[in-house]
């Protein structure tokens, strides 16, 4: 039976697979910024994907008897930022980008495939704006909306 990401649970779990069979990638993570910020006081393997919690949910054509909405969430590859050249830290940027492009043509081998039944809505994929408190490192964020059912069906039995 294909996945369905949309559900908390295997969407966390998808991605952890997706970091742990990637050659490249060494750790995974999962929850708020909070979570890489305390983390920064250990050693956490690197380089790392990281998944945050799915954002807000917006519903598409509320009026249809068959309602979807946009699932929002980004997932970041994140390094050490050790590099002291510009062009070094670039070059190292282009390796952290390369893997997340890694991540989403998975993704989307895995929709083709049957594994994932959860279609892309909207990719959008940049360099990491810079985190309070996690100055040494660097990366690739990628923001993804998933199109996902949304079941809005009134229930006369919820309404005293």
């Amino acid at each position: 039976m294909a996945l369905n990401l949309y559900d908390y649970t295997t969407l966390k779990q998808y991605f952890a697979t997706l970091a742990t069979s990637h050659v490249d990638i060494v750790g995974f993570k999962f929850g708020d910024i909070d979570v890489i910020i305390n983390d920064l006081k250990s050693d956490f393997p690197l380089p790392l994907l990281w998944l945050q919690p799915p954002g807000a949910s917006s519903v598409l054509d509320p009026l249809s008897d068959n309602h979807t909405g946009n699932l929002k969430t980004a997932f970041y590859i994140f390094d050490r930022a050790t590099e002291e050249t510009f062009a070094l830290r670039q070059a190292k940027y282009v390796t952290l980008e390369g893997i997340a492009k890694d991540i989403l043509s998975k993704m989307l081998q895995d929709w083709t495939a049957g594994i994932i039944n959860t279609r892309f809505a909207d990719v959008v994929f940049g360099p990491v704006e810079d985190i309070k408190g996690a100055t040494c490192l660097m990366g690739c964020r990628v923001d993804i909306s998933f199109q996902v059912p949304m079941r809005l069906i009134y229930n006369e039995l919820k309404w005293a």
